[in-house]
């Protein structure tokens, strides 16, 4: 007659070593200069490279920057978001920023920013 498992012994309801010993990444492409010529995976519309955005970001107008921040929040992993800008420089641009209402929400609530209803 096979003994029933006693009900504080653990069974896991899957297979943990499936599971990879170290969590999956993808390389960001802010940090490696390998890939400085690279197009930016979160720039759909064309191709920018790092360098490039690094002159949007630093040396554009207003109107580029906002562009590239918008880019970035639609599209980037979080890590390489602030691989380029800053909190506070995403604050400071947000009012201009093109992301859909239920994105420009969550970004507003993440950064703590107070929109007024228009």
């Amino acid at each position: 007659m096979p003994m029933e498992p006693s009900v504080l012994e653990y069974r896991p309801r899957y297979d943990l070593s499936l599971r990879p010993s170290a969590p999956r990444s993808i390389p960001s492409m802010a940090t490696s200069s390998p890939h400085e010529n690279q197009p930016l995976y979160f720039f759909p519309e064309r191709h920018v490279t790092a360098e490039e955005l690094h002159v949007m970001l630093h040396g554009g107008s207003r109107g580029e920057r906002c562009h590239a921040v918008s880019c970035m929040l639609r599209y980037a992993q979080w890590e390489d978001i602030w691989d380029y800008v800053s909190r506070d420089e995403v604050r400071d641009l947000f009012d201009d920023l093109d992301l859909p209402d239920s994105l420009r929400t969550a970004w507003a609530r993440m950064l703590k920013i107070e929109t007024v209803a228009t």
